[in-house]
């Protein structure tokens, strides 16, 4: 249980490296593209200037490659790979551009600039849910704390909470609602983007 819980905690902080380093690998291979360098050029210099994870799923890519895969194809493996949104929309977005012919170094500044902008809402949006984060916590562990106070100050008054019927009933409706008190906070407070 503990290892399988840690190891999705790393792949989540990694995956938020990577998406962290995403926007300037994009403008990267955006700059050398402009500068006159090939696509595969463009990506060996990520791998050459930044650090793992990108530099890792990049050197992937670019070693399928050069075994014969093409690079549409190697690009779409990362993607399974990594599975990240923002990845998904440069993959896809790189694929129809080779495909139709698009001008590559400014479809890649588009995807930085559209990247960029996403990572700054999605702050601003965890930013301002934080405070209803907080509430719910709040609001959900308020009565625990409330009867565990009335529990040390007074236990014959607590004590029919527990022993009698309607008094269980009072605490199993108690848990129900807070459960569903807090899918609810949680769902208010989540948004996608």
């Amino acid at each position: 249980m503990a290892p399988r819980f840690y190891l999705r905690h790393l792949e989540r902080r990694r995956l938020q490296k990577f998406e962290a380093q995403l926007v300037d690998a994009i403008t990267l291979v955006a700059n050398s593209l402009r500068a006159g360098m090939s696509l595969a050029q463009g990506l060996e210099m990520v791998t050459r200037e930044m650090g793992p994870p990108i530099r890792l799923e990049f050197g992937y890519a670019l070693q399928e490659n050069r075994f014969g895969k093409p690079l549409p194809e190697a690009f779409e493996a990362m993607k399974k790979r990594v599975r990240s949104e923002d990845l998904a929309l440069v993959v896809n977005a790189m694929n129809i551009a080779m495909e139709t012919g698009g001008q590559l170094s400014e479809v890649f500044n588009r995807l930085a600039d559209s990247t960029r902008e996403r990572h700054r809402i999605k702050g601003r949006i965890a930013t301002l849910t934080s405070q209803g984060r907080l509430q719910g916590i709040v609001m959900t562990l308020l009565p625990w704390f409330m009867a565990v106070a009335l529990y040390v100050l007074d236990r014959e008054m607590m004590r029919p909470m527990f022993t009698t019927l309607p008094g269980q009933l009072m605490l199993a409706s108690v848990v129900v609602l807070e459960a569903v008190g807090w899918l609810l906070v949680s769902r208010i407070v989540s948004v996608d983007i």
